[in-house]
């Protein structure tokens, strides 16, 4: 018979893979950064401080962690909230979707600008100057260089690829990749069961003012009224409210139907899209991440690893003649 390891051998290795893994954890929870562990409920969308959100933060002691690939966020359950780049002067905060191993999907707690669908009324996501402006000017303001290499390009059918790769020579975004983008109708009705848990708060600023203005003399035209009304109503009046947020389904080439974006209305439902269109509405950045899994999670998958490596079939188990047992693998 093959002579196999010692028991008391395989404990000290056991033992140490351990020790390297507390040690890696701790090293993990001492980095800084911008992201961080908010303990949500998962159950409410209402509007929060976001004050209280930071000062959760900082004392549950969460923050971004930093691995050899790329910097990644601390996510421990579905639905928890946490803090993530800065928007108008604020931070952003993201509520946890999915969870799919050492990523998950994110999605903005709150609507967090006015913009329009597409400035040519297109209905293909690819195409559309909505997208482009996510993955751009959003992407550029609300994230340093480091916080974007915690965001992960992926295709629409969520499969991660090099960033490099979803880029033409020019500089541009190739068609079918996105760092950012919007939930389709069927994910925003399978990520969120009840209508009341798709309504979502938004703030009318004097940035959304200046986008409507723009709209209504470059796109529109004086003709149209509508924008003058809203701006008008909107700047009487400021404040969060809940209002409809868009939703489009991306893909590459695009729909053979020719169903175009969609929104969530104030009550919740969806409101569906028909051809070619123009919204002007909120919008609610969705986005993959990479995540480190807690330690509390690492501890579980290595005293699981410990008792399977230590279990044995007795039938496979004898005692050699110095009583040192040895297990056939």
């Amino acid at each position: 018979m093959e002579k196999r390891l010692p028991k008391s051998i395989k404990l000290i290795r056991l033992a140490a893979a351990a020790l390297l893994c507390l040690l890696l954890a701790l090293a993990l929870a001492s980095c800084d950064g911008a992201g961080g562990v908010f303990g949500g409920d998962g159950g409410s969308s209402e509007y929060i401080d976001v004050n209280a959100v930071m000062e959760s933060l900082e004392a549950s002691g969460g923050g971004q962690a930093t691995t050899e690939a790329r910097p990644s966020i601390l996510i421990i359950n579905r639905g928890e909230l946490f803090s993530f780049g800065n928007w108008r002067g604020s931070p952003l905060v993201w509520r946890t979707l999915d969870i799919a191993g050492d990523r998950a999907l994110v999605i903005a707690e709150y609507s967090i600008a006015m913009k329009i669908t597409d400035e040519r009324a297109s209905n293909v996501w690819d195409d559309s100057t909505l997208r482009a402006w996510l993955n751009d000017e959003f992407l550029n303001t609300a994230f340093t260089q480091e916080e974007q290499l915690t965001i992960l390009t992926t295709t629409a059918d969520g499969a991660v690829v090099p960033d490099a790769s979803a880029f033409a020579e020019d500089g541009s975004w190739l068609p079918g990749y996105d760092k950012v983008y919007l939930l389709g109708p069927s994910e925003a009705l399978a990520y969120f069961r009840v209508d009341d848990e798709r309504l979502s708060a938004f703030q009318w600023t004097e940035d959304d003012s200046e986008e409507a203005r723009r709209l209504y003399t470059d796109v529109f035209g004086s003709e149209e009224q509508t924008l003058a009304d809203l701006i008008e109503k909107n700047e009487k009046d400021p404040g969060v409210y809940y209002a409809n947020w868009i939703v489009w389904s991306r893909g590459y080439p695009a729909p053979q139907n020719g169903a175009g974006p969609a929104v969530v209305g104030t009550n919740g439902t969806i409101l569906s899209g028909a051809g070619a269109g123009i919204f002007f509405e909120p919008v609610r950045p969705v986005m993959w991440v990479a995540r480190t899994a807690p330690e509390t999670e690492t501890a579980a998958e290595t005293e699981t690893a410990a008792e399977t490596e230590t279990a044995a079939d007795p039938s496979e188990e004898e005692e050699d003649g110095d009583g040192i047992v040895i297990v056939a693998e």
